[in-house]
């Protein structure tokens, strides 16, 4: 697939993660008891949250980055928005600073993404021959000696 449309992907769910926060954090304040609010507040951000991970390790993959260290801070950053949907729901008391939070982890998701720290720490990339071209050899390679072997 096409490195763009896992760029697109990894938009829309950042836009519907923090759409979906900001309008579950506004509900909490103001109507803590509206109930299909909450659902589609959740909805909207389990799906952006799908889209991130989905748009972001298919970044990563394409790009042949392995899993290094600032993609483990921002999987780190993925799970703690993840985790915010229940603080939300659970503690409407604490909507306020439940709004910074979510400021302050899309902001370090940022600052991650632009200077890449830990960039030498984690999973390194796979640098070597294509094992799909050597997968793909070996096929023509056994369609060849059964053609050979049939004449």
């Amino acid at each position: 697939m096409d490195y763009r449309i896992y760029l697109v992907m990894h938009f829309a769910g950042i836009l519907l993660v923090f759409l979906a926060f900001g309008s579950m954090i506004a509900r909490s304040a103001l109507q803590p008891d509206n109930v299909s609010w909450r659902k589609f507040g959740g909805i909207t951000s389990g799906i952006g949250l799908v889209f991130l991970l989905v748009g972001g390790f298919g970044l990563l993959a394409k790009f042949n980055y392995g899993f290094p260290g600032w993609a483990m801070i921002k999987f780190v950053i993925w799970l703690a928005l993840g985790a915010m949907t229940a603080f939300i729901n659970k503690k409407p008391q604490a909507a306020k600073p439940l709004w910074w939070v979510t400021l302050v982890l899309g902001l370090l998701a940022v600052l991650t993404v632009t200077f890449k720290p830990l960039s030498d720490v984690g999973i390194k990339p796979h640098r070597g021959d294509d094992p799909v071209g050597h997968v793909e050899d070996a096929l023509e390679s056994a369609k060849q000696s059964v053609e050979d072997a049939g004449n």
